[in-house]
């Protein structure tokens, strides 16, 4: 979802994005994070100004607690 520009931007945005550092965060640090199948080739899509992966499965694995 786009934020917008100029003088009528979010007043939320940085909050937004501070929101999700936060959990992505959250997640690097508590979580290791594998692909399931390695030898699966990548397929990607192609968008106009952006190429993104189609076929990736994450397996998100809880670290041990020290």
């Amino acid at each position: 979802m786009p934020f917008g520009d100029g003088h009528r931007m979010c007043l939320g945005m940085r909050f937004a994005r501070l929101q999700v550092k936060t959990g992505l965060l959250y997640l690097l640090r508590h979580f290791t994070v594998k692909t399931r199948d390695a030898h699966t080739e990548m397929k990607f899509g192609k968008l106009p100004g952006q190429v993104r992966p189609l076929n990736i499965d994450l397996q998100f694995v809880p670290r041990a607690k020290v």
